[in-house]
C-alpha cells in the first residue's frame, strides 16, 4: 500500500535519499559538527510541514515592496513572519501519546496476537 504522502509524480524517490547526508552544526552546549542521515520529510514532507510553509510564504510575501528595518530592527519580511507565526498551530497537528501509553497499547496488541496464535 502506498503512503498517502507520496507525490503523484514519481520525479523523486525515497531511494535518492539512500546515502544522503546532512551535515549539522551546534554552537550550544558546546561547538560541535556531526553528520547525519538525510531525514525522509526532505522529499516527503508531513501534511502539518507543508501547511506551515505555505504560511510562511504567505506571510513573508506581504513585506514585498518594504524597505528598511522594523521598529526591532529586523528586516520588514523577519518582523511579520516573527509576529504572525510565532503562535502558529496547524490543523494537521499530530497529537503524541505518553510514553507509556504507547508502551502499554503495544503490550496490548503483542497479547491479543499471543492469545490468536494460541487458539
Amino acid at each position: 500500500m502506498e503512503s498517502p504522502r507520496r507525490p503523484k509524480s514519481r520525479a523523486r524517490h525515497p531511494e535518492d535519499l539512500l546515502g544522503a547526508v546532512q551535515a549539522v552544526y551546534r554552537r550550544k552546549p558546546r561547538e560541535t559538527v556531526y553528520f547525519r542521515s538525510a531525514p525522509y520529510t526532505i522529499l516527503y514532507p508531513t501534511p502539518a510541514q507543508i501547511q506551515a510553509r505555505l504560511k510562511f510564504a504567505e506571510t513573508a510575501r506581504k513585506a514585498r515592496g518594504l524597505k528598511g528595518l522594523s521598529p526591532e530592527g529586523l528586516p520588514w519580511a523577519a518582523y511579520i513572519v516573527k509576529n504572525e507565526m510565532k503562535d502558529l498551530k496547524t490543523e494537521q497537528r499530530i497529537e503524541k501519546k505518553p510514553q507509556w501509553i504507547q508502551t502499554l497499547e503495544r503490550y496490548r496488541r503483542l497479547m491479543e496476537l499471543l492469545e490468536g496464535s494460541r487458539g
